[in-house]
C-alpha cells in the first residue's frame, strides 16, 4: 500500500508499504444490466484516474521535500496535476496563480524531473488552479482536517471537475467518508455531490484480506470505492440495493452474496472488515 500524508499548505508526504492478501471474485459472476455496466465502467475509469493523479501528487511531494531537505516554501498554496501522454506534471502554485515548482512523474508513478524556476501557467492550468481554489472554498470542512484535491477537465472547456479526497496520515485508517465531487464552470461552483453521509473510516489492518462496506446512495459502487481500494492496495466488497460487488485492481465485478460479508447500515455507508 502507498499512503499519502500531505496537505495543501505544507506539501508534506508520508509513505508506507504494508501488505495485504488479495482475494479474487468468482469466475461465474453474473453480467450486470446495461445501465449498471455503463456506470461500473465509468466508476472504474474515473477511480483509476483519480488514483494515478493522487499518486503523482504524493510522489511529487516526496521529491520536492527531499530536494528542499524538509523545508516548506510558504508561498505554496496548493497544486494541480497536468496529464501528458507519457506521464503527469504536478505543478505547485502560489496565490497568483503561478507555477513555483514542477515535478514530472511517469506512467508507473516514478519521478522523472524537478523544475524549481517559477514560470507562468498556461490558460488551462490557471483555470484548473482557480477551480481547485473555488471548490475548496465551497466544500464543508474535511473529515480528516484537510483535503487532497484532484482536478480533471469537465465536459467542455469552461468546466472542471474537482474531487476533494480526505487526507490520511495513518496507514491503518482509510477515510472512505467525506469525499466530494464539485463542478466548477467559468470560475463558479456548480453541482456538488457527497459520496457518503458521514465521516466513515475503514480499519486497514494488515491481517485482513479485504474491506467490506454497504453503500446506500447509489445502486452500484462509485469511483471513490475504486480509488480507496487502489490506494489501500486491498480488495473491497461493496453491497448496494442492487447486489454485492467486488473491486480488485481497479476492476468491479458483481458477485453472489456471501455469508461472511454481512454489512449493517450506518448513515448511508456501513463498514466492517472481511476475513477470508
Amino acid at each position: 500500500m502507498r499512503l499519502t500524508a500531505y496537505s495543501l499548505l505544507t506539501c508534506l508526504l508520508l509513505a508506507a508499504t504494508p501488505s495485504a492478501h488479495a482475494q479474487t471474485a468468482p469466475a461465474d459472476a453474473p453480467a450486470p444490466p446495461p445501465a449498471d455496466a455503463a456506470a461500473l465502467r465509468r466508476a472504474e475509469a474515473v477511480g483509476q484516474r483519480l488514483f494515478r493523479l493522487d499518486r503523482a501528487a504524493w510522489v511529487a511531494s516526496d521529491t520536492l521535500m527531499a530536494a528542499a531537505r524538509g523545508q516548506v516554501d510558504p508561498r505554496v498554496q496548493g497544486w494541480i496535476t497536468d496529464e501528458r501522454e507519457d506521464g503527469i506534471d504536478v505543478i505547485y502554485v502560489d496565490t497568483t496563480p503561478a507555477a513555483l515548482y514542477r515535478v514530472s512523474v511517469d506512467a508507473q508513478g516514478q519521478p522523472t524531473g524537478l523544475e524549481t524556476r517559477p514560470a507562468p501557467l498556461t490558460p488551462a492550468q490557471a483555470a484548473a488552479a482557480r477551480a481547485v481554489a473555488t471548490a475548496q472554498a465551497t466544500a464543508p470542512s474535511a473529515c480528516t482536517g484537510y483535503y487532497n484535491p484532484v482536478v480533471i477537465p469537465g465536459e467542455d472547456a469552461a468546466s472542471w471537475i474537482v474531487y476533494l479526497l480526505p487526507g490520511s496520515t495513518a496507514e491503518t485508517v482509510v477515510p472512505l467518508g467525506g469525499a466530494w465531487r464539485i463542478t466548477v464552470r467559468d470560475g463558479q461552483p456548480g453541482a456538488q455531490r457527497a459520496f457518503t453521509n458521514s465521516c466513515i473510516t475503514l480499519d486497514n489492518r494488515r491481517q485482513d484480506g479485504a474491506f467490506v462496506v454497504s453503500h446506500l446512495l447509489d445502486p452500484t459502487p462509485t469511483e471513490i470505492h475504486v480509488f480507496w481500494s487502489l490506494w489501500a492496495d486491498k480488495p473491497m466488497f461493496v453491497t448496494t440495493s442492487r447486489g454485492t460487488w467486488a473491486i480488485r485492481d481497479g476492476q468491479i465485478v458483481e458477485v453472489p452474496p456471501s455469508p461472511t460479508t454481512t454489512p449493517t447500515a450506518l448513515d448511508g455507508t456501513a463498514t466492517m472488515t472481511h476475513s477470508p
